[in-house]
């Protein structure tokens, strides 16, 4: 039947997503852990530097750097990131000890602010941030034609790290898609087990992908709040919003602010300002990557639960086919969670109607066959009379 058909389709997305999200975050982890924003944005500029003849040709690929750095870590300001927000404007990557929104106009400026050419006994740049170039500077102009190749290259090397987490997890938790669907397809017990924890799945999933939700609002509660305290604009706008809870937002905040009255006043307003954007429940990736894995464990899947063995046979020889099905895994789980759980509220959205309809036919033919009965059962009543 189709109902059996979507059940078992749910059962497989859903050990599919959990896997996904543990995937999702390793990748995020490897990327905080190895700065691969920063390392990325720290080479785009170098290059930029070197393009536009900012750098001395005889200096090494240390000292080429430094001055990168040098320039990013202008006026002490932390910069940006090359994947872009809906609006346009850069995010920022953490790369000092404070941080700001920093556009190309801005990025020109630190540049323009450095001696030129740089040379190797180059001179620390002071640190007041210079204000930035205007849009019609062939800086800014060269800045927003190299966007689009910083940005690719900073998506291929997360391709990269997610295809390699991907082979990882699907390797390490033995899972072979096609004989997962099998299994399933064969196993009623088990997806039904599967389909009645779909509440729980699509909560772990909901929690995993909003962790970025603070970070997509956040800038826009700081605007806010620069347009409510004016004077206050530059202090807000070397806040931090980057962070995965409300809590943490706030402290950046705060550490950015002047000890003055108006201080808990404009803590509290940016509190109802992220309040209005966000609705969801603070919590941490290594939280929801737990509950995925402790989910996964009740459906009958752990960290290597089969041993090496599982991927020989019984000659001892290498079992192509598991590795395969492995592989397959992985390619499936580099589609990323936000994917499976799309294709997993579409199906489920499928299933249910279909399931109450069948529920109601099955209804009607067990009521249908009831009368039957006892008009059977009347027919035969041998009658008395008085």
């Amino acid at each position: 039947m189709l109902s059996d058909v979507l059940g078992v389709l749910i059962a497989f997305i859903s050990i599919i997503l959990l896997l996904s999200i543990v995937v999702t975050a390793l990748t995020q982890a490897t990327q905080a852990t190895f700065r691969v924003r920063g390392r990325n944005l720290l080479t785009s500029v170098t290059r930029l530097l070197e393009a536009t003849n900012r750098l001395d040709a005889g200096l090494s690929r240390t000292e080429k750097r430094k001055a990168a750095a040098r320039v990013l870590n202008n006026g002490n300001v932390a910069t940006v990131d090359k994947v872009k927000k809906p609006d346009g404007i850069l995010r920022r990557v953490i790369l000092g000890p404070r941080t700001s929104w920093v556009e190309a106009r801005e990025l020109a400026a630190a540049i323009r602010h450095m001696d030129s050419p740089i040379s190797s006994d180059a001179t620390t740049a002071n640190n007041d941030m210079p204000p930035p170039a205007p849009p019609e500077d062939p800086l800014v102009k060269e800045i927003k034609r190299a966007e689009p190749s910083w940005c690719k290259r900073f998506q291929y090397f997360m391709r990269l790290i997610t295809i390699g987490w991907s082979l990882i997890i699907a390797i390490g938790f033995q899972v072979s898609a096609p004989s997962l669907f099998a299994s399933l397809s064969q196993d009623p017990a088990r997806t039904a087990l599967i389909l009645g924890e779909q509440a729980e799945v699509t909560k772990i999933a909901t929690e995993a992908l909003a962790e970025d939700e603070y970070d997509l609002v956040s800038d826009e509660a700081l605007d806010e709040l620069a347009k409510q305290y004016p004077a206050f604009a530059d202090d807000i706008a070397q806040a931090g919003n980057a962070a995965p809870t409300k809590a943490e937002l706030l402290q950046q905040l705060l550490d950015v602010l002047p000890d003055v009255p108006e201080r808990p006043a404009m803590v509290q307003a940016y509190s109802k300002l992220i309040d209005a954007r966000v609705t969801k429940t603070d919590t941490s990736a290594i939280d929801s990557t737990d509950d995925a894995v402790n989910k996964l464990s009740t459906f009958g899947i752990s960290w290597w639960q089969h041993g090496a063995a599982y991927y020989y046979d019984q000659q001892g020889g290498v079992n192509v086919s598991v590795l395969i099905g492995a592989l397959i895994t992985a390619i499936l789980l580099t589609f990323g969670a936000p994917f499976w759980f799309e294709q997993l509220r579409t199906l489920a959205a499928l299933r249910d109607p279909r399931a109450a309809a069948a529920e109601k036919r099955r209804e009607k033919e067990t009521e249908l066959k009831v009368a039957d009965d006892e008009f059977t059962l009347v027919r035969r009543t041998p009658r008395r009379d008085g």
